[in-house]
């Protein structure tokens, strides 16, 4: 089923259109409908303007989900998956409550803004892969508890990620972060970001700001290029819980411990400076 320009609404209930195939939608959009489902096969989305005031969701149930050409979405919940992977590209998600990014397979971010605007447990942002998240472009996420879970490998490459009180980025395998910037809600001393990966998690050229509380826990974990806000605290987990010789020189990782590469700061000074005596803590991760 292909669309073309066409907007939909049903003031009175649900808008739902089920392709059994493949759903294709250019411009045109939903609006004044309380919730909208829209699924097929395959699902693609090319621009246009998606605005309910209950749930919006996209569900491409056999293979994939895409969207382009700078859609907006939005609801008091937003929810967008695949049975295999989700592709999205320069789209506009605002979700209220909640705005859920899932695919079976991999989760594809390029560019676009992805906000929930409620408050606590309210304001939820999650994206779920059964293998791969993939974040590029300055993709923006904004929500009071931004959630990102991998089956497989996190690859986050310039993400800006700001305005939570708790983020948690976890992946069974590895996690990579390149550039980007994660900025909490306030500098209020409740504010919590921590990575998690089973096997490798490597940092390099991130900021963080108004983040008071940063762990860092993988079976080897590597940091390159970063400086830790002076007073937060800082906790690094490994397998074995030590420090690497040599930190902040260039030197090679060594698996089982945390690498300080190069560049390593905590308040513009070297971190190692600040292990045990200071706002870092390095120990063997949890079980």
């Amino acid at each position: 089923m292909s669309l073309n320009n066409v907007s939909l609404e049903n003031s009175g209930g649900q808008l739902h259109l089920n392709a059994g195939t493949v759903l294709d939608l250019t411009g045109g959009g939903v609006n004044r409908t309380p919730s909208t489902l829209l699924e097929g096969a395959a699902v693609s989305l090319n621009g246009g303007s998606y605005n309910v005031t209950g749930t919006a969701s996209l569900n491409a149930y056999g293979t994939d989900l895409n969207t382009s050409g700078f859609p907006t979405i939005s609801g008091n919940i937003v929810s967008l998956q695949a049975n295999t992977d989700t592709h999205l590209h320069d789209t506009t998600v605002s979700a209220t409550t909640l705005a859920n990014l899932n695919a079976q397979q991999d989760v594809k971010v390029a560019a676009g803004s992805y906000t929930v605007t409620g408050t606590g447990a309210g304001g939820t942002l999650q994206a779920s892969a059964g293998r791969d998240i993939f974040v590029g472009s300055s993709a923006q996420f904004q929500g009071n508890t931004v959630q990102m879970t991998a089956s497989r490998d996190a690859t986050l490459t310039s993400p800006v990620v700001r305005g939570f009180t708790t983020l948690n980025v976890t992946a069974v395998q590895n996690i990579a972060v390149s550039s980007g910037s994660f900025t909490g809600a306030s500098s209020s001393p409740t504010i919590a970001a921590t990575f998690s990966a089973g096997d490798t998690l490597t940092v390099n050229g991130p900021t963080f700001a108004n983040v008071a509380d940063i762990s860092l826990s993988s079976r080897t974990v590597n940091l390159s290029n970063i400086d830790c806000q002076n007073g937060s605290t800082v906790r690094l987990y490994s397998q074995n819980g030590l420090l690497a010789a040599n930190p902040n020189t260039g030197a090679a990782s060594v698996p089982g411990h945390v690498n300080f590469i190069l560049n390593v700061n905590y308040g513009g000074n070297p971190a190692q400076l600040f292990v045990v005596v200071g706002g870092i803590t390095i120990g063997i991760r949890p079980p």
